[in-house]
């Protein structure tokens, strides 16, 4: 069973970001994200998880299709223009 700390963590008080910062996030960072997300389930342990970590504004222009207008704007900044 997890403690109280851990489940209001996780569930009772995590909250959706909607707010980031221009500040790059290091390839450390990312490795350590990465070994963690590596560690999920994924739907009946068939389907592998695929993680892909953008970075450069012409990077993200290309992802820009796959997004909802709103999304785009978090994706790929607010002056995003379609």
């Amino acid at each position: 069973m997890l403690h109280d700390a851990a489940l209001d963590q996780l569930f009772r008080t995590a909250r959706s970001t909607h707010a980031f910062t221009s500040q790059p996030v290091t390839d450390e960072l990312l490795r350590q994200l990465y070994e963690l997300l590596k560690l999920g389930p994924t739907a009946w342990n068939a389907q592998p998880g695929r993680y892909v970590f953008v970075r450069s504004p012409e990077a993200k222009a290309r992802l820009a299709p796959v997004f909802w207008s709103d999304g785009r704007k978090l994706v790929i900044g607010r002056n995003f223009k379609s």
